[in-house]
């Protein structure tokens, strides 16, 4: 296989088991409580990230 192909079949898992895994908790708790959640964890992340890099760099 290539790396496109390659690439391209990881994207297709990942989805699918994005959709899987959290579908059923947007249906329950609710679109808008689960989408301002994942914005908060991603600047959560993104954060911490930022620190371990700037630490990294010292």
């Amino acid at each position: 296989m290539t790396d496109v192909a390659m690439t391209q079949q990881h994207a297709l898992h990942r989805d699918t088991a994005a959709v899987v895994l959290l579908g059923r908790l947007f249906d329950v708790i609710g679109r808008r409580v689960m989408i301002s959640f994942t914005y908060a964890i991603s600047g959560v992340l993104l954060a911490v990230s930022g620190y371990a890099f700037q630490q990294a760099a010292d």
